[in-house]
């Protein structure tokens, strides 16, 4: 289905927002030109409780997938949001399952700035709230668990660098494990690679890409005429599995960790990567 056309008062406000949007992208690296922190992760929560407060009809709610029982009990339910980012509830026991309660919490909007482990705390919190009140489900937990977390250093420069630099910088930041080469997905035009990967194992993947290119496909900002010609960022991903956390910091309780230990991983990574060199 072709796409209605925008009214010139749509476009106009289209192109005010993209435009606040870079002036936002600007204020993040007037003061530095770098940063690390936490980006997406994905969280247990655990001894969890639900409660259903009918305030709409959630079956037809497009954001989110309910199933309930005869008596009315949830089943299961599926929740994503550009807000918050999306929660699993499961209380399935068939075939020795056991009921569950994930959430993946995002930035949301442009995200390229980072947080702490407070700031996960924050937006757990708000979460929670945003759930109960625009879906009426009141949680409660004990404690949530990691059960993947993405650490991300952001890095701002004054132009795009080449394939060489970009995999030099992966390569450090991956524990000196270069990227793969061999993911032909990944390859434009037979000369560069916009998105640098590597596998460390099942537990562990690296990522590089150019945030200033994904911000343009996402329509977030101009193609032509913006304010940041002058500026590139990328981001490089280290994403953890539960497994891996648990190794690196000697538990996944986000009640446990700070960000002394979350500087240690990145520090630890550094070690190995001048060790591999040497």
């Amino acid at each position: 289905m072709a796409r209605r056309k925008l009214t010139p008062e749509e476009k106009q406000k289209l192109l005010e927002e993209k435009i606040n949007n870079e002036n936002s992208i600007l204020e993040v690296f007037s003061s530095m030109p770098c940063f690390a922190g936490i980006d997406k992760c994905k969280l247990s929560l655990q001894d969890f409780s639900v409660e259903r407060v009918e305030i709409k009809n959630l079956k037809q709610d497009s954001s989110c997938n309910l199933k309930t029982s005869i008596d009315g009990k949830i089943r299961s339910l599926d929740i994503k949001s550009d807000f918050f980012g999306k929660i699993t509830i499961s209380f399935d026991t068939s075939d020795f399952k056991t009921p569950y309660c994930s959430i993946e919490l995002i930035h949301g909007g442009l995200n390229f700035e980072t947080v702490g482990i407070e700031g996960i705390k924050n937006r757990l919190a708000k979460a929670i709230d945003f759930i109960k009140n625009n879906y009426g489900i009141i949680i409660t937990y004990s404690t949530a668990l990691f059960l993947e977390i993405e650490l991300a250093y952001t890095i701002a420069f004054d132009k795009t660098p080449n394939l060489q630099l970009r995999s030099f910088l992966h390569k450090c930041l991956s524990a000196g494990n270069p990227p793969n080469f061999g993911n032909e997905k990944s390859k434009k035009n037979n000369y560069d690679y916009p998105i640098l990967s590597c596998k460390i194992s099942t537990d562990e993947l690296t990522v590089t890409y150019d945030k200033i290119e994904k911000a343009k496909r996402k329509r977030q900002i101009r193609r032509e005429g913006s304010k940041l010609e002058n500026i590139n960022v990328q981001r490089f991903e280290l994403v953890l599995k539960k497994n891996k956390i648990e190794k690196l910091l000697g538990t996944n309780s986000l009640d446990l960790l700070n960000d002394a230990q979350l500087i240690g991983i990145k520090t630890s990574f550094n070690n190995k990567c001048v060790h591999k060199v040497n």
